[in-house]
């Protein structure tokens, strides 16, 4: 499953690379994030969705405890 994301709340390109490494070190999971239009796409097994994204704020908190992820409607 793939769903995309607004995020909101980084303050510059490195804090969004980094984010997207560690999002990518999740198991089963491949994030693309695009600092510049403000996006978050990520792809996660359907029985695991609900346990990655709970990771990926997780560790979005850490990197920049600002963050707000949104899912795209």
């Amino acid at each position: 499953m793939t769903k995309t994301f607004d995020i909101e709340g980084l303050d510059c390109a490195n804090c969004a690379k980094r984010l997207e490494d560690l999002i990518n070190k999740i198991p089963e999971t491949e994030c693309r994030l695009s600092f510049a239009a403000g996006l978050l796409r990520i792809t996660a097994p359907d029985y695991a969705y609900g346990a990655v994204m709970k990771e990926v704020r997780r560790v979005a908190r850490i990197v920049e405890p600002e963050v707000v992820i949104t899912e795209k409607r």
